[in-house]
């Protein structure tokens, strides 16, 4: 990821993978030739296999300038949704695994621990 992100000049990239059914976590547009991204797409009720956003970004420390050091602010609302035009998708062709509800935060405990999911 790092590699591309220099090779591609980007003030910031954004690592991506892909799920069978992207219903809980919304999904993300890209256009893999020239790699742009388009757009962050909210849930919806209907089951398709797509891109998501993995977490994991890497950005040059000016992106976060406009932002001062103690002043709250979202990072997805204010860099990500209105700055996308300027980020870079990586495809991380990795598995996911979000913490986010008990049975899977045990996966991955599972999968750091005993390396097995």
């Amino acid at each position: 990821m790092l590699v591309h992100h220099r090779a591609h000049g980007s003030p910031l990239t954004v690592a991506l993978t892909r799920v069978p059914d992207t219903r809980r976590y919304g999904s993300v547009e890209v256009d893999w030739e020239p790699f742009r991204l388009l757009a962050f797409k909210e849930k919806s009720p209907l089951a398709r296999e797509g891109y998501i956003n993995a977490g994991c970004y890497l950005l040059d420390p000016a992106t976060l300038d406009p932002f001062p050091l103690h002043q709250k602010f979202s990072f997805e609302h204010e860099i990500l949704q209105k700055q996308v035009a300027r980020i870079l998708p990586f495809d991380a062709g990795s598995d996911f695994i979000d913490i986010g509800i008990p049975e899977d935060y045990q996966k991955a405990e599972d999968f750091l621990l005993n390396g097995r999911n």
